[in-house]
């Protein structure tokens, strides 16, 4: 499962938020097997799931509407199905930091509770 917040995305996300020259290589070399493989089990995950889904809609048509509201949720990138996706490229820009949050200290954040009473304005 892909989230930014921890996992593959969280290590991947520590070496953008770097000003290293190679990051694609650092990348690739530390978690390159891990995203093919992740990439080829997470769309088999999503198609187990939703041919359940219609398994279940077929026995029990009442249940329509929990599995409507279930679709719904897939706006939530950390908990729906959307963190099974694939990834199929990601932004490397060598040499800067790609951090979303540079605090006033200069360090860097990926989320603002990482940088204590740092606020984003």
């Amino acid at each position: 499962m892909f989230n930014a917040s921890y996992g593959i995305y969280g290590k991947i996300q520590d070496i953008l938020n770097t000003a290293d020259g190679d990051k694609l290589i650092q990348i690739q070399n530390n978690y390159g097997d891990q995203l093919a493989g992740a990439n080829i089990a997470n769309i088999r995950a999503v198609g187990y799931l939703y041919k359940q889904k219609l398994k279940t809609l077929v026995e029990n048509e009442s249940l329509t509407p929990g599995l409507i509201r279930m679709n719904e949720a897939n706006t939530n990138n950390t908990k729906s199905v959307r963190m099974w996706s694939r990834t199929g490229s990601i932004e490397v820009m060598e040499g800067i930091t790609q951090a979303p949050l540079i605090g006033p200290d200069g360090k860097v954040y990926s989320r603002p509770g990482d940088a204590g009473k740092f606020k984003n304005q």
